[in-house]
């Protein structure tokens, strides 16, 4: 009988298709399907589809599955195989998992769109699937080029920069999912998504938190998405503590509600049912007690159902009568049956002859998925042979494996298999000993290498993992920093962070150079996620080992570093004393572009520190050499200070001209969240001069770039600045769709000073348009927040407003209360801001309007 027909599980497909039902009417749906190894997830879900695929002529299909050997550690993997085929990466696979063909001539049909999409909404989701890369099918290819997408994903896949040289990110992983979010919602416009991800326990971090994302998000669109895992491997948490995937679903459960379909426990009627619908796929004369017996001995777990009854058969204790009929024997003793799965698995490999087992043996080192050409290449046999063997007597015959893909990178033909189950896998790996082990994890590692000369970003994750196994430690830490890199590049920090640590721990202590290179790498990590204590120690021992070097390229790199991170954490005297250090230290190297991040670093400083004077003096020092040295974006950077230096003492005609050569040099780097900055200042420039159409021109500009980013603090930001434009020229009802918006997203993103900002001036929009009580309630929301973060500057503005509102109601008492208290803050705790003089004259007129003369 085969094994990939699917049978029962009516029930849990009837509430699949109802979730589905919902997102194809706008509702998006969120569904996980639990059970234990062999209970059926991954059948359920891949059944789920093909019916999807069938009954619904406009669904389109993407699958991800994540990787048991290597899963964990490589950034967005399920996502990146989704990405992939919504974008071109047209091969075999969806048919190969049982979705129709059809569905291919679907995607296909959608590849100029997506291309197009990918360009416009998410242009740094194209660094994450391989669109212009090649593993793209000729035929995607073809269509790409045929509708002019192609040559602009090329340049945007050329745009480079020393990624982690950076002290701030131009992108972060909340653009990455916010990309990748409207991504999906804008193809989800065109036709609806059904996005499936297998074998979560095996997720990335990076790959859970962007389902989560998306999970949180997906409510009014045509998009499903269904992910399986294991509970015992969630349960057992990962690196000593919670699993990441347990954390997802409940948080969601409890946003959704009951969003598992599980397949755990044993249910005596439910699997007598599942052993009858699989026995009766074919012809045969099976007894009820042959049928209770078999539900009995296996307690219903299907793929233990589906092995033993194959090993019977191929032991020939079930046959076929003349008419063809599968027939139990007249006496079977199911004591000496082998009672848990893993028997079973051991009696049916056990009878495989020697060279079918020796291929299978050489394939598990690789995991769940192999390539048959590495398996070729490790048995010194062609790969016809190979394929043959695997394709047809352990396929057809034994069902052990099953053909999963094709590629084709440069000339090479590359076929994907894996083990029907891993349970196969995991059998006959732990049947080899160390050894054998570490020479086959090598001797992988150097197929693999020579197979993916032309795409290696595509294994390093996987080299590293086979190097340790080997032993070969100098090469698995290579790769492991390679793989660090890789996943900064795609803003998957703690990949990038689990990849450093392990390239540290495997790299030699004396190999001074490396580990100078690892921790310069990490410390920039951490800088981006702000783990300042983690940052500093990592600085520490940098100093000692640059020092120990005695190499002052490197020290002045180091000292930069620590100069960055004393100004971040308010510690100006000594940022101060340590960039000028570093810039010593730079011309001691005879490096003029390090002396000159010196420089600009030394300008942003002194403008942190209301020196606008002095800053602009180091920065337009910065900004020549950088000229010179051709470093545009250190250019754009001390452009953009120098706008700030002019802005902060009025000087708007400077400032503007520093901001548009800034905006230039970003777009030259490109760098969006530069541009989008630039433009939010040019819009404040002309703000502030009264140009309130220029304005609202540049904000509607910045809007556009923070959108396509997905930097959605920016888009708040801007927002809110577009609110108080409007609010300035009357229009208090786009002023307030303006800070609404704003608020939506500051709440999505739990910037609680910026709601309360935004609470804060819908107040005033309240007040201005007279409505009081929504005002006041407004204030009051705001207020609470305040106090809440101690946010003394925001507190001491919703204050003066609240007592505003209370004198215009006429109730003196309370706007006396409001107005001391603001001017309370301000004296005590802020130096009596100039804004003080607002309290003051709120605090006369009530006196005034008291008729208390002297005290007004």
């Amino acid at each position: 009988m085969s094994d990939t027909v699917f049978v029962g599980r009516k029930a849990e497909l009837a509430r699949l298709t109802a979730h589905l039902d919902k997102a194809l009417a706008g509702k998006g749906q969120i569904v996980f399907i639990s059970g234990e190894a062999g209970s059926g997830k991954s059948a359920l879900m891949a059944e789920f589809a093909r019916n999807a695929q069938m009954s619904h002529p406009d669904l389109i299909i993407g699958q991800g599955t994540c990787n048991a050997q290597t899963g964990m550690g490589e950034a967005y993997l399920p996502f990146r195989e989704i990405l992939g085929v919504l974008t071109g990466n047209l091969e075999t696979s969806l048919v190969e998992r049982g979705i129709a063909a059809e569905n291919t001539d679907r995607v296909r049909k959608l590849l100029a769109r997506s291309g197009l999409l990918l360009i416009d909404i998410a242009p740094d989701l194209i660094k994450l699937v391989p669109v212009a890369g090649s593993v793209i099918s000729p035929l995607s290819k073809a269509v790409l080029k045929q509708a002019g997408v192609d040559k602009r994903l090329g340049q945007v896949i050329e745009q480079k920069h020393d990624l982690l040289e950076l002290t701030d990110q131009a992108v972060s992983q909340e653009h990455i999912f916010e990309q990748c979010y409207n991504f999906l919602v804008k193809l989800a416009e065109f036709q609806p998504l059904l996005i499936t991800l297998d074998d979560l326990q095996w997720a990335d971090a990076s790959s859970v938190s962007l389902l989560f994302y998306l999970g949180r998000r997906l409510t009014d669109q045509r998009i499903m998405l269904v992910g399986n895992f294991r509970p015992d491997e969630i349960a057992a948490g990962r690196s000593g503590g919670r699993h990441p995937t347990e954390q997802l679903y409940t948080e969601l459960m409890r946003v959704h509600g009951d969003i598992v379909v599980d397949l755990t426990g044993f249910d005596p009627v439910e699997a007598r049912k599942f052993v009858d619908a699989y026995l009766d796929t074919e012809p045969n004369r099976f007894s009820a007690d042959f049928r209770a017996a078999l539900t009995r001995h296996t307690r219903g777990h299907p793929l233990f159902i589906v092995e033993l009854v194959s090993d019977l058969q191929e032991r020939g204790l079930l046959a076929k009568d003349e008419e063809g009929r599968w027939m139990e024997p007249e006496a079977l003793d199911w004591t000496r049956l082998p009672a848990r799965i893993d028997g079973v698995i051991r009696s049916r490999v056990d009878r495989l002859e020697s060279g079918d087992r020796a291929t299978l043996t050489t394939a598990s080192v690789s995991g769940e998925d192999f390539i048959a050409e590495v398996v070729a290449t490790l048995q010194g046999a062609p790969n016809r042979e190979v394929v043959q063997r695997l394709s047809s007597d352990l396929s057809r015959r034994h069902q052990l494996v099953e053909a999963r893909e094709m590629q084709r990178i440069g000339g090479q033909r590359i076929s994907h298999y894996g083990f029907r189950h891993q349970l196969i896998q995991q059998f006959l790996y732990g049947e080899l000993d160390n050894v054998e082990r570490a020479y086959l994890h090598e001797d992988t590692a150097t197929a693999l290498e020579t197979l993916y000369q032309e795409s290696p970003d595509d294994i390093v994750v996987a080299l590293a993992w086979h190097y340790e196994m080997a032993g070969v430690t100098a090469k698995a830490a290579h790769y492991a920093r390679l793989a660090g890199e890789l996943a900064a590049s795609r803003h998957a920090n703690d990949e990038a962070i689990e990849h450093f640590n392990r390239a540290l721990a495997l790299l030699p202590t004396q190999d001074m150079s490396d580990r100078l290179e690892l921790l310069l790498a990490r410390e920039a990590i951490y800088g981006w996620q702000g783990n300042r204590a983690a940052q500093a120690n990592d600085l520490d021992a940098l100093a000692t080992i640059a020092g120990a070097l005695n190499n002052p390229g490197a020290q002045a790199r180091v000292e930069l570093r620590r100069a960055n991170l004393a100004r971040l954490t308010s510690n100006i005297a000594i940022a101060l004393e340590t960039v000028q250090r570093a810039v010593s230290l730079a011309e001691r190297a005879g490096n003029a572009l390090l002396e000159a991040r010196g420089y600009a670093l030394l300008g942003r400083i002194l403008l942190q520190t209301g020196k606008d004077g002095e800053a602009r003096e180091w920065l337009e020092l910065a900004n020549e050499i950088a000229r010179e040295e051709g470093d545009l974006r250190l250019q754009a950077l001390s452009l953009y200070d120098l706008g700030h230096t002019y802005f902060g003492s009025t000087q708007l005609t400077e400032a503007a001209q520093r901001y548009l050569e800034a905006q230039a040099l970003f777009e030259a780097v490109p760098d969006r969240r530069g541009i989008a900055n630039c433009l939010l200042m040019l819009g404040a420039v002309q703000r502030q001069t009264g140009n309130h159409d220029d304005a609202l021109r540049f904000y509607d500009q910045a809007l556009a770039t923070c959108r396509t980013l997905g930097w959605r603090h920016g888009e708040s930001y801007v927002l809110s600045n577009l609110g108080n434009t409007y609010f300035t020229l009357g229009d208090f009802v786009q002023a307030g769709e303006n800070h609404r918006d704003a608020l939506s997203i500051r709440r999505d993103v739990a910037d609680r000073q910026g709601e309360a900002l935004n609470l804060d001036t819908l107040g005033l929009v309240a007040q201005f348009q007279g409505v009081a009580l929504d005002a006041r309630s407004l204030y009051e929301e705001a207020l609470a927040i305040q106090r809440s973060l101690d946010d003394l500057r925001g507190l001491a503005y919703t204050l003066t407003h609240l007592g505003l509102l209370a004198e215009e109601t006429g109730d003196l008492a309370a706007a006396e209360t409001a107005q001391r208290d603001a001017l309370a803050i301000r004296d005590r705790r802020l130096s009596r801001s100039s804004a003080a003089i607002d309290n003051l004259a709120g605090l006369a007129r009530i006196a005034q309007a008291r008729g208390d003369l002297p005290e007004a």
